[in-house]
């Protein structure tokens, strides 16, 4: 089975979620609809535990953002036999925040950034991103 739009979600008997996340369309609308093929789990790690059920047959797929998947399989001792099924949308960005409520928030931030150039010209960052499978984002 592999995600190519709305109609392809019809072929799935059961699917694994996070309990409590939401979902961009068209997953969204589906889930609503189709309550009774949406097994949710919740805890710590809603991945894992939607792996165990995908893995022991419970669930026929799972939705989680890639870049914690990739993350999962690169540190994993036995890495699963799974495979990505399909992506909806673009990539969504990251963003970092300081709350203005602490004076140290705008040092810390100057910090993260002088901090991000400078291992960009080390290679540092580049040797981060691979750790988990992720890319430089400029």
């Amino acid at each position: 089975w592999f995600f190519s739009n709305a109609t392809s979600l019809d072929m799935i008997t059961k699917i694994g979620t996070g309990e409590g996340y939401t979902y961009d369309e068209p997953l969204y609308s589906w889930l609503k609809a189709n309550p009774d093929k949406n097994v949710a789990s919740g805890g710590d790690n809603p991945f894992l535990t939607n792996l165990g059920k995908m893995t022991s047959g419970e669930i026929d797929v799972l939705q989680e953002a890639d870049n914690i998947v990739q993350w999962h399989l690169v540190n994993a001792k036995t890495p699963p036999d799974i495979r990505q099924a399909g992506c909806q949308g673009k990539p969504k960005e990251v963003y970092f925040a300081f709350s203005p409520a602490l004076p140290e928030s705008k040092v810390l931030a100057q910090k993260l950034n002088a901090a991000t150039v400078e291992m960009r010209k080390s290679g540092e960052l580049k040797k981060v991103l691979v750790k988990y499978n992720l890319y430089d984002w400029k």
